[in-house]
């Protein structure tokens, strides 16, 4: 479960680069209103940056880390990067 909620985050956040940039025709993520409002509010850096955190906690989940910790981390990997 947590893997697919990270996997859908990093396709708003994806959608929400795509946006700022001006590509809105190509979205893949489940909702384009949240990606509107992402794009609007954060930096194509800040985007960017969020979207690797979401690809290092997919991987570390994979790989067999200890997922309550992963959780913790991914939370405060995100609330420093906000």
């Amino acid at each position: 479960l947590c893997v697919t909620v990270l996997g859908l985050l990093m396709q708003v956040l994806r959608d929400a680069a795509m946006i700022r940039m001006g590509v809105s025709e190509r979205l893949i993520g489940c909702s384009e209103e949240s990606s509107r409002r992402l794009g609007a509010a954060f930096s194509e850096r800040k985007l960017s940056a969020l979207c690797e955190i979401c690809e290092k906690y997919i991987a570390a989940v994979n790989g067999n880390s200890n997922l309550t910790l992963c959780l913790n981390a991914v939370c405060a990997d995100i609330r420093l990067c906000i």
